[in-house]
């Protein structure tokens, strides 16, 4: 007689064993929520953070470094007023009618405009302070180690504010300083400051249409001059600097000679 085996019977997990399987599930899902929210919070701090960090940076003053020497320079000059623009809007030191013109075509990029800067120009303010010279400075920015633009515009709108001289010795200064961060627009607003400009008018001036359009007027007479390289000096008209090699530059001494022989003559 065949016997029938009886399949053992389906253990069912008790009721406490089934409830820890959904409790388990459900810490699980809890614990997945909250890391998915820990890391949103993170996420959402580091972007606040960064948006904090640029608006801090895009806001705070640029180091904008002033020479010692240059805020007192230029204050007899002001005070007699020997300074002011030819009229051709290029700025110029000195007396009006002095006996004696230097111009100099120069960028504030160019290195041998720096030294011209150091070893003739300062070397001659008690002669342009005597009223014996004026200087002329015909800003251009096609020439240097940067492209001088923003700088140059900066310069030209200190001269409405009267106070080129000051900013031109600032931007040579920079030059090496800061190289092409010269042009910021936050340094030389900045600058503006320490010099007593009003800020508001000086950055108005830094993208005028009329700012440009001097720039590009200095570079036409640069070309209609023949420029070849900056500086590019003028004496009464001559140029002394750069000329041929069978020529002589004048030396410092014979520069100032030169212009005291003209002031004796008038």
């Amino acid at each position: 007689m065949a016997t029938t085996t009886e399949k053992p019977a389906k253990k069912t997990p008790p009721a406490s064993q089934k409830q820890s399987i959904k409790e388990r599930r459900a810490a699980q899902k809890q614990r997945q929520q909250r890391q998915q929210q820990i890391l949103l919070t993170i996420v959402a701090v580091a972007l606040l953070v960064g948006v904090i960090l640029m608006v801090f940076i895009s806001t705070r003053p640029a180091e904008a470094y002033m020479p010692p020497e240059v805020p007192a320079r230029y204050k007899d000059f002001a005070a007699q007023k020997l300074m002011g623009v030819t009229p051709d809007g290029y700025p110029y030191l000195g007396a009006e009618n002095a006996p004696t013109t230097l111009e100099e075509i120069g960028s504030f990029s160019c290195i041998v405009c720096q030294q011209y800067h150091k070893d003739v120009f300062v070397n001659l303010l008690d002669k342009f302070k005597s009223g014996q010279a004026k200087f002329v400075y015909i800003p251009v920015t096609t020439t240097g180690e940067f492209n001088p633009d923003g700088a140059t515009r900066g310069a030209l709108c200190a001269a409405q504010q009267g106070k080129f001289w000051e900013m031109h010795d600032i931007l040579f200064d920079w030059q090496t300083r800061y190289g092409s961060g010269a042009n910021d627009a936050g340094r030389l607003t900045t600058a503006a400051g320490a010099l007593g400009m009003d800020t508001g008018q000086f950055s108005a001036c830094l993208n005028s249409q009329a700012v440009k359009d001097l720039i590009a007027k200095a570079q036409a007479e640069a070309d209609k001059r023949g420029m070849t390289g900056t500086p590019t000096v003028f004496l009464d008209g001559k140029q002394i600097q750069p000329v041929p090699q069978d020529q002589h530059v004048p030396t410092l001494a014979e520069l100032r000679g030169l212009i005291e022989a003209k002031a004796a003559a008038r």
